[in-house]
């Protein structure tokens, strides 16, 4: 039977290697950190490196990790003699790199490009002619509604305040998500000068305008990023682009073989492109609000270390030093998640919080995992505050109740749930019931 090995990002690996594929990511979590530190050093000054996806280590949105895992476990299988009748990748780099690996090893094994290299080579030339200049449109847009409802905006402290980074999607746009309980909390003087800073996730176009009326009239205080931000402040997110051609990658070395290329597609190809514009926003709304000379003595930073959070702290850590920056991380740590682990270079580049808070002693050694110096304190658990309430619902002893939790990406649900399918057919279902999230 042929043993056909697929790589692609978000391709089906062989369920029996699984558990090799794992371990692999799992023991290589702190040579890939070293190596993208590594990568990072000569662009350390560069916000536009920062804000892209090689340097995330967001293994959710770049598929730097999976290829360096990939290439790890195409190395580990032909030390093992493993018998691999053909390679699929979706890489031009990945490709190349192992041709060069295959030939420095004696190897020959077929290499199979899924897709017609003529297509993706013309996409990779169109697409950004097409997607920044909607991107640009959408943002103009969301200023203009924002300059419409102007009118409702309560009236902004003169004296020191806490702005609290908060995200806003449908269903979540003046209520609460991410920091239960804090609001109610508060005194009236420290409601005076707190004020929520949301950044748009997933609202459709024609909602912009609501969700600015709905913030502006909520019961707690929103500031909002546009009220600040300028035209040039969009030609400069928008044209992050363009600016990335101008960084140089240094060689990396892994297994004998250079797979600096890696990097240098990544950062061409417009792959998380929406979310680095969002982030030198973010830095661009720092700078103005110290121009217009407004006061902050507290920054809070929904902290998941993703490229967004990085344009927000290299803001503030540039523009307001003095001021008191935290990053909140109300949830647990996820090993494989690399972004959610702050490293040394990130901190010496100023683009993380200089203070970390966590909900729990048991996350504080762990969070500090690349970056030891790093200060990191326990806060409350904002989310999980229900935990304590006393639960109305009984269990029925005449189900077996199985609980679903469905993945935030729709492939690996559809995934879970042709399991419980598959479930359903090996056993005896009258007496299960299935609750799905």
């Amino acid at each position: 039977m042929d043993k056909v090995l697929d790589l692609r990002f978000k391709g089906q690996i062989d369920p029996k290697l699984n558990p090799l594929f794992n371990k692999i990511a799992n023991d290589v979590r702190s040579n890939f950190n070293d190596l993208v530190s590594k990568i990072s050093e000569p662009n350390k000054t560069c916000i536009d490196w920062w804000v892209g996806g090689p340097a995330s280590r967001n293994t959710l949105v770049s598929p730097f990790f999976h290829y360096y895992c990939a290439f790890h476990l195409v190395d580990e299988l032909c030390r093992k003699n493993y018998d691999i009748s053909e390679i699929i990748v979706e890489s031009f780099a990945l490709e190349k790199i192992l041709k060069q690996y295959f030939r420095v090893n004696g190897k020959s094994i077929q290499i199979k490009y899924k897709g017609k290299r003529l297509n993706s080579h013309f996409k990779q030339f169109i697409i950004p002619f097409v997607k920044i200049p909607l991107l640009l449109f959408r943002r103009i847009y969301q200023c203009l509604c924002a300059k419409k409802t102007k009118y409702l905006q309560r009236p902004i402290s003169d004296k020191n305040l806490t702005l609290i980074d908060v995200f806003v999607f449908p269903g979540y746009i003046s209520k609460d998500r991410y920091y239960n309980g804090l609001w109610d909390n508060l005194n009236s003087k420290e409601r005076e000068t707190t004020f929520f800073v949301p950044t748009f996730v997933g609202i459709p176009r024609k909602k912009i305008l609501s969700t600015y009326e709905e913030l502006r009239t909520a019961d707690r205080n929103f500031l909002i990023k546009d009220d600040y931000l300028k035209i040039r402040d969009l030609l400069f997110a928008t044209g992050h682009y363009f600016r990335l051609f101008k960084i140089k990658i240094s060689q990396a070395i892994v297994l004998g073989i250079d797979i600096s290329s890696l990097v240098s597609d990544e950062l061409r190809s417009m792959r998380g492109y929406s979310g680095a514009v969002d982030a030198l926003l973010n830095y661009c709304f720092v700078k103005r609000i110290k121009q217009r000379k407004i006061n902050v003595r507290l920054i809070v930073n929904w902290f998941e270390n993703q490229v967004v959070d990085k344009g927000w702290n290299a803001g503030f850590r540039k523009f307001y030093p003095e001021s008191q920056l935290v990053g909140y991380r109300g949830f647990v740590n996820i090993p494989l998640w690399l972004n959610l682990y702050p490293s040394k270079i990130e901190n010496d580049s100023m683009v993380i919080p200089t203070k970390i808070a966590v909900m729990g002693k048991g996350l504080v050694e762990s969070t500090k995992e690349f970056a030891p110096s790093q200060k990191v304190e326990v806060s409350p658990a904002f989310r999980f505050q229900h935990v304590w309430n006393e639960s109305a619902a009984k269990p029925d002893t005449s189900y077996f109740t199985i609980f679903v939790a469905l993945s935030i990406m729709s492939k690996e649900s559809f995934n879970i749930l042709k399991l419980v399918k598959e479930c359903l057919k090996m056993t005896d279902p009258n007496n299960l019931r299935f609750w799905i999230k």
